[in-house]
C-alpha cells in the first residue's frame, strides 16, 4: 500500500483533489481525519467528528468513501498506527489535511515519520485564495475554525505562513512530490489526471469526471469539488484594488518561491 498526502493552504483545493482521487477504484483518500498526525488524541477526536458523527456532513463524504472501497473504522485505525498492508484493491491510501502544514513541527513530523508518502501540495492564487476564505465564511459564519476570514493582514499572513512551511520543510526533503497549482488546472480536470497519472504512476480509472465532480462549491452529500468552468479571476471583481495590492505586495517573493517549485516540477 502507498500512501498519499495532500496539504496546502484551506481554499486551495484540497478538498477538490481529495474528491477526484477517492472516485478512482485503487485510491481512498479520507478527509481531515489527521491519519499521519502525531497526536493519537487529536486522530481519535478528529474520527469521531469526521467519520463516525451522523450529522457531520464531512463525516457521511468519508464514511461513504470508505463503504465503496469495502473498508472499515479499524482499517482506519490500522493505518493510523502505520500498518499499511494491502486493503482490498486499494492501491494508494492517503488522508488530506491543511493542518499538515500549519507549523514547524508537524512538517518535521511528516518528513521524519512518512517520507515514503506521495506528497502533493496545492497552491492558488493568493487573491483568489482569500476570496474564496472570505465566501465560505459567509456561508459558515464559524469564528473559529483557523481558516475564517476574520480580516485581509490575518488571512494574508496564514496562507504566507502555511506556504512557507510546506514549502521549506517537507518539499525539499521528501522525493516524490508535486504541486498542484488549482488556478492552472480548474478548468481542465483531464489534464490533472493525466499529470496525477504520471505522477502516481497509477490509472485514476474515473467516468467523465466533470459530471461526478458537479459545479457548485457546496454538494448536498457533503464535500466539495471542483467547479465546472469557474472563473479563477473572480475576485478581482468581488475585492478593491488596493486589497489586491496588498496581497500581491506581501505574497510576491512566496509566490515567486512557488512558481519557481512549479516550473521545475
Amino acid at each position: 500500500m502507498k500512501k498519499i498526502i495532500i496539504t496546502g493552504v484551506t481554499r486551495t483545493g484540497t478538498t477538490a483533489l481529495t474528491t477526484l482521487l477517492s472516485q478512482s477504484s485503487n485510491i481512498l483518500v479520507t478527509h481531515e481525519l489527521a491519519i499521519f498526525d502525531y497526536n493519537r488524541d487529536f486522530y481519535h477526536k478528529r474520527k469521531r467528528k469526521f467519520l463516525l458523527d451522523p450529522n457531520e456532513k464531512d463525516s457521511r463524504c468519508n464514511s461513504r468513501f470508505l463503504k465503496e472501497k469495502g473498508l472499515t473504522e479499524k482499517d482506519i485505525d490500522d493505518f493510523f498506527i502505520g500498518d499499511f498492508k494491502n486493503k482490498g484493491k486499494l492501491e494508494f491510501f492517503g488522508d488530506k489535511f491543511p493542518t499538515y502544514c500549519t507549523t514547524e513541527k508537524y512538517c518535521k513530523h511528516l518528513v521524519e515519520n512518512h517520507s515514503d508518502a506521495y506528497f502533493i501540495f496545492t497552491y492558488r492564487n493568493p487573491c483568489a485564495t482569500i476570496y474564496s476564505d472570505i465566501k465560505r465564511s459567509r456561508i459558515d459564519k464559524n469564528e473559529k475554525a483557523d481558516w475564517y476570514f476574520r480580516n485581509l493582514e490575518d488571512s494574508t499572513n496564514r496562507i504566507i505562513n502555511y506556504t512557507n512551511n510546506w514549502s521549506n520543510f517537507i518539499y525539499p526533503n521528501v522525493d516524490k512530490k508535486i504541486i498542484i497549482d488549482y488556478d492552472y488546472y480548474i478548468n481542465n480536470v483531464n489534464l490533472l489526471i493525466n499529470d496525477l497519472n504520471i505522477f502516481l504512476n497509477t490509472k485514476i480509472d474515473i467516468f467523465e469526471p466533470d459530471k461526478i465532480l458537479g459545479n457548485t462549491e457546496l454538494f448536498d452529500t457533503g464535500f466539495r469539488g471542483l467547479y465546472e468552468h469557474p472563473n479563477p479571476d473572480e475576485y478581482k471583481d468581488n475585492i478593491s484594488q488596493e486589497q489586491i495590492d496588498f496581497i500581491l505586495d506581501k505574497t510576491m517573493f512566496m509566490n515567486n518561491h512557488i512558481k519557481s517549485l512549479i516550473n521545475k516540477n
